[in-house]
């Protein structure tokens, strides 16, 4: 089984809410935007 790296812990535990982009709610969009932008430098715009 594969392991996940350890940064994943830093995004489990985030509430959810619909239509959400910030730390304090996000949908499934929102958190793959926030994983892009803080983790790989991106502009998940």
């Amino acid at each position: 089984m594969m392991e996940l790296p350890d940064w994943v812990s830093a995004y489990v535990g985030l509430p959810f809410k619909e239509g959400g982009r910030h730390r304090d709610g996000l949908d499934c969009y929102g958190l793959l935007r926030l994983v892009i932008n803080e983790r790989f430098g991106g502009t998940g715009s």
